[in-house]
This record gives C-alpha cells, sequence and structure tokens, in this order.
C-alpha cells in the first residue's frame, strides 16, 4: 500500500481534499509522485471535482508542499479565459 498523507484545504470558499504520495513509484529510479484533488464542485482544474495527476516529487516541493502546490495550481488556472468564462456561464440563467 502506498503511503499517502492526506491534506485538508479551502480555496475561494470550497472545501478540499488534497492526497500525496511523493514517491508512488518506490522501484524506478526516479520517483514520481501522485497527488489527487477532491472537492464538491467543479474547480478551474476539473469539471467533475476530482483530478488526479502524476508528477515529478521536485514539482510540488519547488512549491513548498502539496497544500501551497494545489492552491498556485488553482490559482493559474482560475486566471485562464476558459474558467473564467465558465464561471460567467454558471452566473447567468438559461431558458434551455
Amino acid at each position: 500500500m502506498k503511503d499517502y498523507q492526506i491534506h485538508q484545504a479551502s480555496w475561494q470558499g470550497i472545501p478540499l481534499s488534497v492526497s500525496y504520495c511523493p514517491d508512488w513509484t518506490r522501484a524506478m529510479e526516479q520517483p514520481v509522485a501522485h497527488l489527487t484533488v477532491k472537492a464538491d464542485v467543479p474547480l478551474p482544474i476539473t469539471e467533475t471535482g476530482y483530478r488526479s495527476r502524476f508528477l515529478a516529487p521536485a514539482t510540488v516541493d519547488d512549491e513548498g508542499g502539496p497544500l501551497p502546490f494545489v492552491l498556485a495550481w488553482l490559482d493559474y488556472a482560475a486566471a485562464l479565459p476558459e474558467w473564467k468564462d465558465r464561471q460567467e456561464q454558471t452566473k447567468q440563467l438559461s431558458l434551455f
């Protein structure tokens, strides 16, 4: 069984659960980390509220750990036009 760190956070008032395993591969020469983000609503990084990502542990470490990494990732994705457009569409009522 993999050793995951479980973290709770909030982004723009949305509760998040972040799971992080810094050495998911264990047997490989270069470690690969596994990160999951879960929320009950869509986020800029996922339409379903769930996102799984494999990446180099150094990428997470460079941001200060899994929570700062996820929060920076969300902030970055929230600034993209696609997310802003989606947010505007959800604010407007539609008859169809």
